[in-house]
């Protein structure tokens, strides 16, 4: 065992997966690229031996959900979910026997965070057409009542076909079936369970609830919260309430009804303090769908749960509630206006030269 292979498993068989290079580590252990029976390229994800019962957990969860959302074209693929018994090297010469539990999924280019690191190099129709995938991905998931709830660029990742680079959702280890009952303890899904960084603020307070809705709106929190990263390479909540944690922390301590009733009493407070952030990504904004893409992210990104939702206009049939048929509108409809745009410009300028 190597940094370059912690597990000591190149040129391994694994179940007939031929492990050939060790791509990196990942929030459940380790992740390494094989080639599977037929010559395909893979990417196997391999649960840390020493992974706690949470981490088993949602391992677990992780690769139950992906087979059921199997045929999504907006999440990973899985193709294999096993457990086996393989020997492993040693540094120094020897071997030993260890069980190994893994999943073997669709192997990606890459990843959405590194994109993000470099926001600035990417053009706004590569950013909308990200963007839409994240919200087809999301949209697939919900019509299968399951929940990501850990929604960010690194669980985001990058497939390159044929030149054109598409984004799949990832990392599902903490999405909910809202069909079955909870993994957890109802009380876990009051408070974020990834990073704080991205959470939406409510669960930051500890005002969730394991309801539909609630984990429904956390979600349209979250594509706003990936949106803004997407353009600037961080999360919107870590920059507007940072400076605010030492209150957020008081705040959530408080008894339940108390807890509650500051979050609500705040909500024109924590809009305010998102505003200078909302105002910067309309800045950054193409000007043709600054007002439209700005006013998306402030719905989107609203401390009031219940205000991410659509209006429904009178006369107007509303969606049912895990259709995002809406927001792929929304979105279609910016890329639209900056494509005319564009091609708009593309002549004017030709005329320009034409003119000289």
């Amino acid at each position: 065992m190597t940094p370059d292979d912690p597990l000591g498993l190149v040129g391994s068989d694994l179940s007939g997966y031929e492990v050939s290079e060790y791509l990196g580590k990942g929030a459940f252990g380790f992740v390494y690229a094989a080639t599977d029976p037929s010559g395909e390229e893979r990417a196997v994800k391999i649960l840390n031996p020493r992974a706690g019962a949470q981490q088993m957990l949602e391992f677990e969860n992780e690769g139950t959900l992906l087979l059921q959302l199997a045929g999504c074209s907006g999440v990973v693929d899985i193709f294999d979910s096993l457990d086996v018994s393989a020997t492993v090297a040693v540094s120094g010469g020897g071997t030993f026997p260890i069980r190994l539990r893994f999943h073997v999924l669709k192997r990606a280019s890459g990843s959405m965070d590194e994109l993000a690191a470099n926001a600035q190099m990417l053009d706004w129709p590569s950013r909308l057409s990200l963007f839409r995938d994240v919200v087809l991905g999301v949209h697939q998931m919900h019509l299968n009542d399951v929940v990501h709830r850990d929604l960010k660029c690194s669980n985001c990742l990058l497939f390159l076909q044929r030149g054109a680079l598409s984004a799949r959702l990832a990392d599902l280890g903490r999405s909910r079936n809202l069909l079955a009952a909870p993994a957890a303890h109802p009380m876990l899904y009051e408070g974020p369970r990834g990073d704080p960084d991205f959470a939406p603020p409510e669960l930051l307070w500890g005002v969730g609830s394991d309801t539909p809705e609630t984990h429904r709106c956390a979600d349209l929190y979250g594509v706003g919260s990936l949106f803004f990263e997407l353009t600037f390479g961080q999360g919107i909540t870590g920059l507007a309430l940072q400076p605010r944690r030492t209150l957020i922390h008081a705040e959530a301590s408080l008894p339940p009804n108390q807890r509650r009733m500051a979050y609500a009493g705040r909500a024109s407070e924590i809009r305010a303090w998102y505003e200078p952030f909302f105002a910067a990504f309309e800045n950054a904004c193409p000007g043709c769908i600054r007002n439209s893409a700005g006013a998306l992210l402030r719905q989107l990104c609203d401390p009031e749960p219940g205000r991410r939702l659509p209006s429904v206009a009178p006369g107007r049939r509303a969606q049912r509630p895990n259709e995002l048929q809406w927001l792929l509108h929304r979105v279609d409809a910016l890329r639209l206006t900056l494509r005319n745009d564009i091609k708009q410009r593309q002549r004017l300028s030709i005329k320009k030269e034409g003119r000289r």
